[in-house]
């Protein structure tokens, strides 16, 4: 009898051990999303120094930068420096793995191009004409730019991580509504 006790309250405490292990893979992911993005903007780095910039344990950061490591995110790139005792092993992103797409946008030139991880240009810059001062059209014609520009470069969707848009004008970021150009039609928001 009490085995089927234990047995209906392991059966009913699942969800619990479940979610428990989804929120232990979104800890992990957003752990090393936060170690990506020291390299993306610190480029090599070591295993202290990423523990110092991410605040968290050097057992903790050295396990997750050896998972980077083996799902070929990261790549050694030799040692620091060092006045005495042992070198550091550093880091960086691996060039191959991450893509981002940069736009730069002003009021009627639009330029797209694509880069590695490491900030190198893959590809020529692509220019093309969009004026935003009184076109309604301007978003959509952004996306399809956008998607066309993907599609020419050949690279999959998943290794592109992100794309950054600089444009003119007052820009609230919490609601994504530029208030100069690039307004949506009434209506939409």
């Amino acid at each position: 009898m009490l085995f089927f006790k234990n047995l209906y309250y392991f059966y009913e405490n699942i969800p619990i051990f479940v979610s428990r292990f989804e929120l232990m893979k979104d800890k992990i992911a957003s752990q090393k999303g936060d170690i990506l993005r020291h390299f993306y903007f610190g480029g090599v780095l070591s295993c202290l120094e990423t523990s110092l910039l991410t605040r968290k344990s050097l057992p903790i950061v050295t396990k997750l930068i050896n998972e980077l490591l083996n799902e070929g995110v990261l790549i050694e790139t030799g040692f620091a420096n060092s006045t005495g005792g042992r070198r550091p092993q550093t880091y960086s992103l691996a060039p191959d793995n991450l893509r981002v797409i940069s736009v730069a946008m002003d009021q009627y030139v639009t330029r797209i191009t694509l880069m590695d991880a490491q900030n190198n240009f893959l590809n020529g810059t692509q220019e093309i004409q969009l004026p935003l001062p009184s076109n309604p059209h301007a978003i959509a014609d952004l996306a399809r730019s956008l998607s066309n520009f993907i599609q020419s470069c050949g690279t999959p969707r998943g290794k592109i991580v992100g794309i950054g848009i600089g444009m003119p004008g007052f820009v609230d970021v919490s609601a994504g509504l530029n208030h100069s150009f690039l307004t949506p039609p009434p209506g939409e928001s």
